[in-house]
């Protein structure tokens, strides 16, 4: 007998529809967790409610929230600007690093600059640093056909051995033992908004607004979406398919470094070898999650955010071992990004006369 439905993409998801599979997507995931959490002899309904409280229950726990949250933003925007394109930059996490050490520099040779200066400063020479770490690997893309993918890994592991380089070495003070920088001047500490909550939040913000702009309502971003919707098209109409390559390898770039700069002035002070907890990878999660939509990397960025200090609260309150806690996390982005891909797709009944 013949199956009298069949799978096919949908043209267009409602808001509402996104909205009902986060909730379903939450559910599914929470039930899921529920008998991990019950399995380590700890309360479920204690650990959601420290998991809760931990996250947004209190005013410093938002604000920590959000801080964990703005280097999330600007890698996903990065992942988002490249994938709209079909262009697989798995550098992010290399291009952080090279907006760290653009920053770090700036900051312990042009720490006597007026701050007024120094801040925009540290924001443009990380910038610059991660669209030229981006522009190799775009250079290979556009003109010799690399795979973005090899090129983009291979490069995250030659700047961290450089940055480990450096902090074993030219940058290590003799009286510090650990791999990371003296403390920077104050000069050069980016303001913070609100607590803790530094500049750096507020410019991810901006940012998801001026890329949402560029993406929709720009010439550029017409010829980036149609350059990933249909590459081939896309030159067939003239559209330069190399220099859409770079530009959109320079701008993931630029936003990935921007993030390390937040790191750094905002953040820590100093240079660490351990700075990135992952934010380069954890980035494409993020910008995924958000259905690569500039302003969704936002909410999920947040969300994401929410979830780290969450089971912080809910390892130190109830118990819960770290590994399950670390479970936990991966679960619930899982069925995120599971329902969020089904979401683009439903069943359609075929016509007796198809």
């Amino acid at each position: 007998m013949k199956f009298p439905f069949r799978i096919e993409r949908r043209k267009k998801v409602s808001v509402w529809l996104h909205l009902l599979s986060v909730i379903a997507a939450m559910v599914i995931g929470l039930s899921i967790c529920a008998f991990l959490i019950r399995g380590a002899n700890a309360n479920v309904i204690d650990a959601y409610k420290a998991l809760f409280l931990g996250a947004f229950g209190s005013t410093n726990a938002f604000l920590d929230t959000l801080i964990q949250a703005t280097p999330l933003i600007l890698t996903g925007l990065a992942m988002v600007i490249s994938f709209r394109s079909e262009v697989i930059n798995l550098g992010a996490e290399g291009q952080f690093l090279a907006g760290t050490m653009a920053a770090a520099w700036i900051s312990m040779n042009f720490s006597d600059a007026p701050r007024l200066l120094l801040i925009p400063l540290l924001a443009i020479s990380g910038m610059i640093a991660g669209a030229l770490w981006g522009l190799i690997p775009g250079l290979l893309k556009a003109k010799l056909n690399t795979s973005e993918v090899l090129s983009t890994v291979i490069l995250n592991y030659i700047i961290l051995y450089f940055l480990s380089y450096l902090l074993s070495g030219p940058w290590k003070p003799p009286s510090e033992y650990l791999m990371q920088t003296s403390k920077f001047a104050e000069n050069t500490y980016w303001p913070n908004l609100y607590g803790n909550l530094h500049l750096g939040f507020f410019i991810g913000l901006v940012c998801a607004g001026l890329l949402a702009y560029l993406i929709q309502k720009t010439p550029f971003g017409y010829e980036l979406r149609a350059v990933g919707e249909n590459r081939e098209a896309s030159r067939y109409n003239g559209i330069r398919i190399e220099h859409i390559i770079l530009l959109s390898m320079m701008l993931s770039g630029a936003l990935a470094g921007l993030a390390g700069v937040g790191e750094i002035s905002g953040v820590h002070h100093r240079l660490r070898i351990d700075i990135s907890k992952g934010y380069g990878w954890t980035g494409i999660l993020i910008a995924l999650l958000a259905q690569l939509n500039p302003i969704g990397v936002i909410f999920s960025a947040i969300f994401y955010g929410g979830l780290i200090n969450g089971s912080v609260s809910m390892s130190i309150n109830t118990g819960v071992p770290t590994a399950l806690i670390e479970a936990i996390q991966g679960i619930l982005m899982f069925v995120l990004l599971a329902t969020g891909t089904m979401l683009q797709y439903r069943l359609r009944r075929i016509d007796q006369n198809e």
